[in-house]
């Protein structure tokens, strides 16, 4: 099946895969290219950001993965669909529902629960999760997953406090780099054990200048900052 397109007085054929891409295909086209057996079709359809939201709803379901992952990328997905796709079977898909930032908060709670830790943590750090949704996800069992609520800047204070003493230092790491950490509590963690946290300090703008001039200061601190980059390096270099 092929289309003609008349372009700067000429006469072209557009191939299905074409007419799939097409801006300005016609609906009655991509409806029936929409049940068309080759994926590479259906996969341009649902890349389309022009294709109707009905056509879109079809392909949400599409046996396919790789064609309902497009649709999740696709700018066009409205809210319905994303709510849709949240029931996913496929864990990678949901969390591509979680991390679009289309994304309705009802469906963000519905994924904040999901069994995926992954899913969890595109919920917990997406900026339209609230206070207390990040609250309850900063006592989830994954440290991924309260490294992911210790960075938002929507997180409570009172959580950012309590998780500043977590034997983790990647989630304590992460409140040296939060925006919205409180000078307070930046000062509470420039007397941490791990050099990490306090090269982090060192290089927050809402560190006190006494604070992060002194950690730049600190022998052990840009011995251990060095010695880690040369390692780096030295895997990088290797791999």
């Amino acid at each position: 099946m092929h289309k003609v397109n008349i372009k700067n007085g000429s006469i072209m054929k557009l191939s299905m895969s074409q007419q799939a891409s097409d801006p300005n295909a016609l609906v009655k086209i991509l409806e029936k290219l929409s049940n068309n057996e080759e994926l590479d079709i259906r996969l341009d359809m649902a890349r389309n950001p022009n294709t109707p939201i009905h056509i879109l709803e079809k392909l949400s379901i599409d046996e396919e993965e790789y064609v309902r992952m497009a649709v999740v990328g696709n700018p066009a997905a409205t809210k319905k669909i994303l709510k849709l796709m949240s029931c996913d079977e496929d864990d990678y898909i949901r969390g591509r529902v979680a991390f679009n930032e289309n994304t309705p908060l009802s469906v963000l709670k519905k994924l904040s629960k999901d069994i995926d830790a992954e899913v969890r943590g595109y919920v917990a750090e997406h900026q339209k999760t609230t206070p207390k949704l990040l609250a309850i996800l900063s006592m989830d069992e994954d440290d991924n997953i309260k490294t992911k609520v210790a960075f938002n800047p929507h997180t409570p204070i009172d959580i950012l406090q309590k998780l500043s003493t977590n034997k983790n230092y990647e989630i304590r790491e992460a409140i040296a780099r939060n925006p919205k950490s409180p000078v307070n509590l930046l000062v509470f963690l420039s007397k941490d054990e791990s050099w990490q946290v306090q090269n982090i300090l060192a290089q927050n703008p809402n560190t006190p200048k006494d604070i992060s001039e002194k950690l730049f200061k600190d022998e052990d601190m840009q011995k251990a900052v060095s010695d880690w980059r040369f390692h780096q390096k030295y895997h990088d270099h290797f791999d």
